[in-house]
């Protein structure tokens, strides 16, 4: 029974202390070479609630770069930089849908990478966001590494005819629909 209740002391330290770390390296990693080259270049520093990241524009489209370390990739609950690519989303088939549904299963299936692939990132769709998920070990991306995964987003955005949604428009939605279109980390939600 002690070692037992030992035990549950021990993962639970363990939990604690990832948590703690990965919430330490999420406001840490802006401060790598790689997200000061964008910062450089003109994406600025964005801070909601304890969420810190990046947000900017390339190629006409916005871009918010951010470090999470309880993610999925590939299936797999990993540590990851994240990187949301805003577009127009199609429209409803019908009205009374908030989203259009139908096109996200149809993205989601049509652009999966497989569990088998050696790809090191994935992809997630919402309504009016293409995310790339790139698998990240002990060191923090570089910008080529970075620019490398938003370049592969957005060519998939061109080839689907997915155009840029304008800033104007993005906030408007996070106003009034504060987890759509929005960085998919509980820190940047938490009040």
């Amino acid at each position: 029974m002690e070692s037992l209740r030992l035990f549950f002391l021990s993962v639970l330290f363990v939990l604690k202390l990832t948590n703690n770390l990965g919430h330490k390296r999420h406001k840490n990693i802006i401060n790598s070479e790689g997200f000061q080259k964008l910062i450089f270049k003109g994406f600025k520093v964005e801070k909601v609630n304890d969420y810190i990241g990046i947000t900017g524009v390339y190629n006409g489209f916005i871009c918010d770069i951010y470090y999470d370390w309880q993610t999925f990739v590939k299936s797999k609950i990993g540590k990851a930089f994240v990187i949301n690519i805003y577009f127009i989303p199609p429209k409803p088939l019908h009205e009374i849908y908030i989203a259009n549904i139908d096109f996200i299963k149809t993205m989601k299936k049509k652009h999966a990478v497989s569990r088998w692939s050696f790809k090191s990132y994935d992809f997630d769709w919402q309504e009016g966001a293409i995310v790339i998920k790139n698998r990240l070990g002990f060191k923090n991306p570089s910008y080529e590494k970075i620019e490398e995964a938003i370049k592969i987003a957005i060519e998939i955005l061109k080839k689907e005819e997915l155009k840029p949604m304008n800033r104007e428009d993005l906030t408007s939605i996070r106003n009034n629909f504060p987890y759509q279109s929005a960085p998919q980390i509980l820190l940047y939600q938490d009040k």
